[in-house]
C-alpha cells in the first residue's frame, strides 16, 4: 500500500498548513504529544525528532513549500528528500485528524 503523498503547487496560491481546533499538546525536549479532544477514543498521537520540527512550523499561515524550504534551511538538507519525508509527514497528520483536511482536497 502507497500513502498518497500531497501535492504542492509552485505557483498556485498557497494554501496555508493548519492544525485542527480541538487538540491538547504536550511538548517536551524530545518528544511531543498531541490529543485529538474531539475524538472520543482520545489516544495519544507521539512525535519525536524531525516530527517535532514539522510541527512547530506549521502556524496556520504557511503552505507546505514554505515550511518545506524553512527546513531545508534549518536543517541544511537536501530539498528533495526533505519534501518527500515532509509530505508523507503531513498526510499521515491530515490522515489523523491533526491537521486541517480540507487544506489538502481530500477526506
Amino acid at each position: 500500500m502507497t500513502a498518497e503523498v500531497l501535492p504542492v503547487h509552485h505557483g498556485e496560491p498557497a494554501v496555508p498548513v493548519r492544525r485542527a481546533a480541538a487538540l491538547a499538546i504536550v511538548d517536551s525536549d524530545d518528544r511531543l504529544v498531541v490529543l485529538r479532544l474531539d475524538d472520543e477514543r482520545c489516544e495519544p498521537h507521539v512525535l519525536r525528532g524531525t516530527a517535532i520540527a514539522l510541527w512547530r512550523e506549521i502556524d496556520g499561515e504557511r503552505s507546505a513549500d514554505a515550511i518545506i524550504e524553512a527546513l531545508v534551511e534549518r536543517f541544511d538538507a537536501d530539498f528533495g528528500t526533505v519534501r518527500r519525508d515532509v509530505l508523507a509527514c503531513l498526510d499521515t497528520m491530515r490522515r489523523t485528524g491533526l491537521i486541517e483536511r480540507e487544506q489538502f482536497g481530500s477526506p
